[in-house]
Parts: C-alpha cells; structure tokens; sequence
C-alpha cells in the first residue's frame, strides 16, 4: 500500500504560501521605493512580479483546499495540524484545536474530540463569537457521535443563544448556521422527512466533495429509515466512493450491509458521481484577475524593453522623446551593443546601456542613468566661493566617484563584461582628470565632447577584474 505523503504537501504548501506572503511584502516595498526615486521604467517587472507572486499563492491554497475537501484526505489533514501544534508558539492557538476538533469528529476520533473541546473550553475567552458557535456546533456533533441525549437539548439551545449574539455577519451567514442548528435538531428528534426537505433547501450547487459526501450520508440515513432502501442504497455507495478517510465512509458500509437484498439494486440504476462544478469563491476570482494583470503587466514590460531602434526602445524604457536622444558612444560586444546615450529632455542625462539585437529589434539588459542636471555641475555646491584648490579637490573626487558608480553600477552588474581584455568606457564631467586609476589600471581619456557648451570626456580603461572590488584612486607623482 502506497504510504500517503499528503501531509508532506500541506506543509510544502503552507510554506510556499507563507513564503509567496514575505516575498510580495518586499516586492511591494520595492516598489513604492522606485516611484519615489522616480524609476516608474521598473514599475512593469514589479507588477509582474506582484501578479506572479499572488497567482502562485491562490493556487498554492486551492491546492491546499483539494488535498482535503476534494480528495477527503483527512489523515493528511490530522498530522499537518499536530505538526503546528507540537510547536511551542502554536499550542494554545484556538484555529488549530477548532480545525482538530473538526478533524477528529471527522476521523471518529472521540477521545481526542473530547480533548479538543475541554481545550477550547479553556480557551474560549480567545474565541470570537463566530468560532464560538463553530465550536458549538462540533460539540453538538460529538454528543450524537457518542450518543450522549442527556444535554443535547441545552447544547442545541446554547448554540441558538450564541447566533443571537452574532454580530458582524450578514444575513446569508446567519442563515446558514440557522440551517446547520435545524438540521441537527431534526436529526435529534428523528425528523427524516424533514431532514431530508432541509438538505434540499441548504445543498448548493457549487460544493465541495466533502460536502456532497456528507450530505449524500445523511440523505442515505434518511431514506434507510425511511424504507427506501435502493435510494438509501445508492447514496451510500456515492458516500464510499468518494468519502476517503472520513467517518462517513464506515458509516455508510455499517448501513450498507443492513440493507436486505442490496445486489439488486447495484444494476438498477447508474452510479451516481460527483457533481463537479467550477466552484467560484474568491480565491479562484483572485487567481483569474492576478492571471490576467500578470499576463498585462508581462506584455508591457515587452513593449517597454524593446523597439526597432536603441532610440526607440530606450524611450520606451524611460518614457522619453525619442527626437532628444544623442548617442555619444556605441560599441559592439558580440551580439550586444554597449551605448552611452545623452538625453537632453531629462535631468538624469547621461545613460549607460547594454541592448541585445535580435532580427533587428532592439533589447535593454542592462541599463544605468547619472544624475548630471548640468545646472548641478557648477562649483558652488554651498554657494560659497571655493579656491583654486577647493575646485581641483571637488573635481577629483567627482570623477572618481562618477566612474566607480558606473563599474559598480553598470559594468560589473551583467556578466557579457566579464571578459579578458575588456576595455571599459564612460563619460565623465570635468574634462581635467588626470592620472587616475582603476584597480592599479590607468584611465586613458579619448576624446573631450561639448553638450549644451559643457565640456565631458570620454574615457576608457582595460584588463579591470570585475570579480574584485572596484577602487578608483589618483596617482600621486
């Protein structure tokens, strides 16, 4: 027999669930960081990212719910919530000892039932007025499981005073815990004929097998004492076919084996099956619109990635005129192209890309902007006057700090750079550097170009190791 590993997976998917809960926690946080820094260009791959997470967690908890309301395994069920219970922090949590004494009436566990109950009990000032009934109604059930009539009567009029109470609830909730007290009522007294115009009232259409499962037992109890033993007959067979580990599933034999002349009714009429139905509550609603947005949120952050030029797909990107776009530098790595573009409609100037052509169309990997407002570039940080040696200080120290940010910030983020004689490029904002290094390697300045009527250059150094932590360091002569 093939050891069932069920509750394995509830616990695999618990995590997952919780995981998928931390996770959209610091996506979202991202996410608000980067409209405040105003990067909206990251906004698509967050959403995605969001979406994903949330349509993984929806189907992680209908997962959840098949394993036990689908498949009726409630063994499984059982050991996933002793597993939180022999935790110090979950002990005397009132959601598991409700959802074990639920599962112990279930597996006709009496002695453990009676145990959850004196242990909610004991914890009932824990309970909300919803749990309170919820725990009420079990304790019912276990009175008839064991046959305990003396104080049913109270119990039942100890539930009806709690719905009383009930507040915060709408009036179909209520109306279905009035349903669930009338029918162990009439079960109580031996109402058949009423239980099952009841059950006919209260089935709906989109339940789960468990439900049916439950309910087919007592429409199959009713019947069999009501004499109507073929129909009897047949709900018990639905209720031992479907029933998995439950208590229904032995109940239904017990009855079964009592029927007199039960082989005839076994070709009579078909077998019943069970009644799927999409069942639409808000967890799959969550999951289709998350699908949708996802698929949305992916097909926008294409669009935003990608274009027929490294203009266009840049704009795109930054939601930016294509027409205020200059390339300054443009360079060919394999299949990429590595380009430095000036965008004269944006504060953040300058920008450093890595683009993978594919067919002519153009795609951003790798991308880092500079804040060089050039309004930002003059001398007069303080609006103090600085001397001669004040500027050269500021100047040095702004180079040096503009090309670390492009190595540590660009350069060593994408591995395509991670090549043996690499020669490595950039711009800087005071043409006027001079024996800087990188790594121990020197900076060679190329070209010095006019944008706006400031002067920039062009550098370019070699053979840096990327794998190393980048220092940029002048030369004392």
């Amino acid at each position: 027999m093939e050891k069932n590993k069920n509750h394995k997976i509830l616990l695999i998917v618990m995590k997952m669930i919780t995981f998928s809960i931390f996770f959209l926690a610091i996506v979202v946080w991202v996410g608000i960081l980067a409209i405040i820094q105003n990067a909206i260009y990251e906004l698509p791959l967050i959403f995605s990212l969001i979406f994903a997470d949330i349509a993984i967690c929806c189907m992680m908890l209908l997962w959840w719910r098949w394993i036990i309301f689908e498949k009726c395994d409630f063994q499984a069920y059982e050991k996933y919530v002793l597993s939180f219970l022999k935790r110090k922090r979950y002990k005397e949590n009132v959601n598991f000892h409700k959802s074990l004494l639920f599962i112990s009436l279930v597996l006709r566990k009496y002695d453990e039932s009676r145990q959850e109950i004196d242990e909610l009990r004991r914890l009932d000032s824990r309970l909300t007025p919803a749990q309170r009934l919820e725990v009420q109604l079990h304790i019912i059930d276990y009175m008839i499981c064991v046959n305990e009539t003396a104080s049913l009567n109270t119990e039942l009029e100890n539930a009806k005073n709690i719905l009383q109470k009930l507040s915060g609830k709408n009036d179909r909730i209520k109306l279905i815990y009035q349903g669930s007290l009338k029918l162990r009522q009439y079960l109580i007294e031996e109402r058949w004929e009423d239980v099952l115009k009841l059950l006919k009232i209260i089935s709906k259409n989109n339940m789960t097998t468990f439900e049916q499962v439950n309910t087919a037992y007592y429409r199959g109890k009713c019947c069999y004492n009501l004499g109507r033993y073929e129909e009897a007959f047949h709900e018990f067979k639905f209720v031992t076919k479907y029933g998995g580990n439950t208590m229904y599933v032995t109940w239904a034999n017990d009855l079964m084996e009592k029927i007199p002349e039960k082989n005839l009714y076994e070709s009579k009429s078909p077998e019943q099956s069970i009644k799927v139905k999409h069942r639409i509550n808000k967890i799959t609603i969550t999951l289709a619109i998350s699908c949708l947005l996802l698929i949305l949120s992916i097909g926008i952050n294409h669009y935003c990635s990608h274009g027929n030029s490294i203009e266009e797909a840049y704009s795109r990107r930054y939601f930016c005129a294509q027409d205020e776009l200059t390339i300054i530098y443009q360079k060919e790595i394999d299949n990429y192209e590595l380009v430095i573009l000036y965008d004269e409609g944006n504060a953040q100037n300058m920008a450093y890309c890595l683009l993978e052509e594919t067919d002519s169309v153009y795609k951003i990997i790798e991308s880092f902007r500079l804040d060089w407002d050039l309004e930002k570039n003059q001398i007069h940080p303080l609006r103090i006057e600085l001397t001669e040696r004040e500027k050269e200080f500021y100047r040095k120290n702004k180079t040096n700090g503009e090309i670390w940010l492009v190595f540590t910030d660009f350069y060593q983020k994408n591995s395509i750079f991670y090549q043996e004689d690499m020669t490595y490029v950039g711009i800087c904002s005071f043409p006027i550097a001079e024996n800087i290094v990188v790594n121990g390697n020197p900076v060679n300045f190329e070209e010095v170009i006019y944008i706006d009527e400031t002067a920039f250059c062009i550098w370019s150094v070699k053979n840096v190791n990327l794998k190393s932590s980048i220092h940029v360091d002048y030369l004392v002569e």
